[in-house]
């Protein structure tokens, strides 16, 4: 039996959710980055008068991320709540926030780069605004900590632990905190980030992929199209000769009419209901023999 069409069922499409990643190298002059340093004095804390720039991007920062790590939120509960899923208190995710001045970095990476969230433990920032290069990573957790440096010089302290981290990045906000402020080695201080720096990343975006699963039973589409493997009779003689009217034929040449022979495939087409012109193609590499003795299962993936 010959086919040309066969409908798909619903049963025969899925879809699926699929994390993908985009590596970004950026730095102080790439579109959209910016960095502040906010200082020790920039903010009043028995006051909301007279806040200056860098005065109030520590505001945001205190009211934003580390309400619940201060003695700002001790009687509160209303504030410190709301940290508990992602935080100091979350032993499963332990991002610290313990370490929060007035004086710090803040660098800010816009969605236009992260996409929907920076890729867990794949963040390095390597800052040359000193003599020496200073390189962060991040932990997995939220936490920095810098690259063969301690703070606590313990040995047996985490790298990333409360003693030793030196910021967070918030990794669905493309935010950048450098809070830590000693000094990662003699006269080079972690205040002095963020005047000149290249940041390294992966992206994070959900897609989504459908899949269909096309089953082709025996003897199904077992007819080929092609003209070239068409003839004509000729006479009573039952003779098969050439002709450009082999087209309009449905005789095969006899070489091709043998038991066991069956056209190959390398493309299928995705049509609507009551049209011609294919919406959607799939080509294969390489030609596939079609089987009059087993079930063939075409598996076609579409990203959207």
């Amino acid at each position: 039996m010959a086919y040309v069409y066969k409908g798909i069922k619903p049963s025969d499409i899925t879809i699926n959710p699929v994390k993908v990643h985009r590596q970004f190298n950026l730095n102080t002059g790439s579109d959209g980055i910016s960095s502040i340093q906010f200082r020790s004095g920039s903010y009043d804390n028995s006051s909301l008068k007279d806040l200056n720039t860098v005065g109030e991007h520590w505001h945001f920062l205190m009211m934003n991320f580390y309400l619940s790590g201060s003695n700002k939120s001790s009687t509160e509960i209303k504030y410190n709540y709301p940290h508990y899923s992602f935080g100091i208190h979350n032993t499963t995710n332990p991002q610290h926030k313990n370490k929060f001045h007035s004086s710090g970095s803040i660098i800010y990476i816009p969605q236009q780069y992260i996409g929907e969230e920076i890729k867990r433990d794949s963040f390095t920032l390597i800052d040359s605004s000193t003599a020496t290069d200073i390189t962060i990573k991040d932990d997995g957790y939220g936490n920095l900590y810098p690259v063969g440096h301690t703070i606590s010089q313990s040995a047996s302290t985490s790298v990333s632990s409360s003693d030793n981290y030196v910021g967070n990045i918030f990794y669905n906000l493309g935010v950048i905190v450098i809070t830590e402020t000693g000094s990662y080695q003699s006269g080079i201080k972690y205040t002095d980030i963020g005047t000149n720096y290249t940041l390294q990343f992966d992206s994070t975006q959900q897609i989504y992929t459908k899949e269909y699963t096309l089953k082709v039973e025996p003897g199904e589409f077992n007819y080929t199209n092609n003209p070239t493997s068409r003839a004509i009779r000729s006479g009573s003689v039952g003779q098969f000769i050439s002709s450009v009217s082999k087209s309009a034929s449905g005789i095969l040449q006899p070489n091709l009419t043998a038991s066991g022979w069956s056209p190959h495939m390398n493309t299928i087409g995705f049509y609507r209901d009551g049209e011609h012109n294919p919406v959607m193609v799939a080509r294969y590499p390489q030609p596939i023999k079609l089987r009059d003795d087993m079930t063939l299962i075409f598996k076609i993936r579409q990203d959207f």
